[in-house]
């Protein structure tokens, strides 16, 4: 279980942070970065906490980031 959890939290860290040198997307993804930040810096280190904090502030993301945050999550069920 906490394996899932930690492979969820790095997927969707990776989604939002990686994507940040994709050209055009690059600003949004430092914005995603920055929201993220804004509400869940606290977490960091402990992927469980991290993985509860998004999901319980998702609404409070813009809709680039919230877009991008479920990428990761969409790339983690596929596996």
């Amino acid at each position: 279980m906490k394996l899932a959890l930690l492979i969820t939290t790095l997927l969707i860290s990776t989604t939002i942070f990686a994507q940040q040198g994709q050209g055009k997307g690059q600003g949004q993804g430092r914005q995603c970065r920055m929201e993220v930040d804004q509400f869940c810096a606290e977490n960091r280190g402990n992927p469980e906490a991290m993985q509860i904090c998004i999901a319980e502030n998702m609404e409070s993301f813009s809709a680039e980031c919230q877009e991008r945050v479920g990428q990761g999550k969409s790339q983690e069920q596929q596996q």
